[in-house]
């Protein structure tokens, strides 16, 4: 159940935490994920008026995105090492 909990969280930060982009060199590679970025996403379809502007990344058709299985590996891994830790201090506590 842990395992399930870190996953859902690892994909929730890159599709809810947005990236900061500067120019527009930076709309074709924006890299979201925490804490080790997992999913690059090109964004240089889009024509914002202004930056800098905040993206999230989300695989879709119209926005091309790869995807490093290592690095969302990697990065489940910590967030399943904090829950874990979350976990055991929670049952520590309720023990005593």
């Amino acid at each position: 159940m842990l395992s399930v909990i870190a996953a859902v969280l690892t994909v929730a930060t890159a599709m809810f935490i947005p990236q900061r982009v500067d120019d527009r060199i930076g709309l074709s590679v924006v890299r979201c994920g925490y804490p080790v970025a997992f999913i690059t996403q090109d964004f240089s379809r889009l024509d914002p008026p202004s930056f800098p502007q905040f993206y999230c990344c989300c695989p879709s058709l119209e926005d091309p995105c790869a995807i490093s299985w290592i690095a969302f590996l990697l990065s489940w891994l910590i967030v399943f090492i904090a829950v874990l830790g979350v976990y055991t201090a929670r049952q520590h506590l309720i023990r005593k």
